[in-house]
């Protein structure tokens, strides 16, 4: 299911404006495209485990991203469980077509990704590391920020150890926050989820992502 939420109540209001995806469904929340085609990567919705995700990625394309695309600065986050130290989430932007995942730096996208226990940000031709380790846990999940702000001309990602934790940038934080030089422009952009969590088949503890957040600003 989609929630898009405005938000103008007092006190501490949920930010205005965002787009959340829970992805613990049986079939492709509306909002969001899927196109289940790779034959390495496997793939499937579970509306007790998420979207779950598990083999090969290199060379796949990313198999679910939102329809619409974004303009201006936004808050890109998802929950993900980190079960084992190589199963390799990520969320990524793009803009236009659909890009292959890829390890280090590409063209077709700006990517959030776990190397192993790593996180980087891998830009279309820079990246950054966090600089520290992410725990693997077999039953706690990590969440995944990846901020896009071309008004300030940069991206900026980081990995929390924190479910559904949405906008927070110090608490439980694994290492540094990730930065790069933006070269979109003013370009809306896609989202996107995959993995590559190599010979490892769906189950409980697949890379599964439960929660997708989309913010402005």
């Amino acid at each position: 299911s989609v929630i898009t939420i405005n938000d103008t109540s007092t006190g501490t209001p949920e930010p205005i404006g965002y787009t959340e995806f829970d992805l613990k469904v049986s079939s492709t929340p509306s909002g969001l495209t899927y196109v289940p085609s790779q034959s390495t990567l496997s793939t499937q919705f579970s509306s007790t485990y998420g979207w779950q995700t598990a083999g090969n990625a290199s060379g796949s394309t990313y198999e679910l991203y939102t329809t619409n695309f974004f303009s201006g600065d936004h808050l890109f986050e998802c929950t993900v469980l980190f079960a084992n130290s190589c199963s390799d989430p990520a969320i990524a932007i793009w803009t236009s077509g659909t890009p292959s995942w890829q390890w280090g730096t590409n063209s077709s996208r700006i990517s959030l990704q776990q190397n192993c226990t790593t996180p980087y940000l891998y830009g279309t031709s820079q990246q950054s590391s966090a600089g520290s380790s992410t725990p693997t846990n077999s039953s706690l999940p990590i969440t995944l920020h990846l901020h896009h702000q071309p008004s300030l001309s940069r991206t900026r990602a980081w990995v929390t150890t924190i479910a559904d934790d949405w906008g927070n940038e110090t608490n439980s934080r694994v290492g540094s926050i990730m930065q790069i030089s933006n070269n979109y422009g003013s370009t809306a952009v896609r989202c996107g989820l995959s993995s590559d969590y190599d010979n490892a088949s769906l189950s409980s503890v697949s890379t599964n992502f439960t929660k997708w957040r989309i913010t402005p600003g």
